[in-house]
C-alpha cells in the first residue's frame, strides 16, 4: 500500500497495520526480530541471527517464513 491508502480507505489501512503489527509481535516473541520502540520516529525493526538460521526458519509456519522474507526484501531497499 502507499501512504495515500490511509486517506482513501482508512478502515483497510487500519486493518492492514493491525495485521502487520500482529505478525511483527509474533516474530519478536519467537526471537526472530528486534523492535526498537524508543527510536525518534517509528519503531525500528531489525532481524536477529535466527532470521538467517535455516534450521530455525524451518520451525516456522509458512506465514512466518513469508513475513521474514518480506522484511529481508524491504530492508534491502530502504531502512525498515
Amino acid at each position: 500500500f502507499t501512504p495515500k491508502i490511509a486517506e482513501l480507505m482508512p478502515e483497510l489501512h487500519r486493518e492492514h497495520l493491525n495485521h502487520v503489527n500482529s505478525e511483527l509481535m509474533r516474530l519478536w516473541e519467537k526471537g526472530f526480530v528486534n523492535i526498537d520502540f524508543l527510536s525518534d520516529k517509528d519503531p525500528v525493526i531489525t532481524l536477529t541471527a535466527l532470521a538467517f538460521n535455516s534450521e530455525a526458519l524451518n520451525s516456522l509456519s509458512k506465514q512466518d517464513k513469508w513475513s521474514i522474507e518480506e522484511i529481508k526484501r524491504l530492508s534491502r531497499h530502504k531502512e525498515f
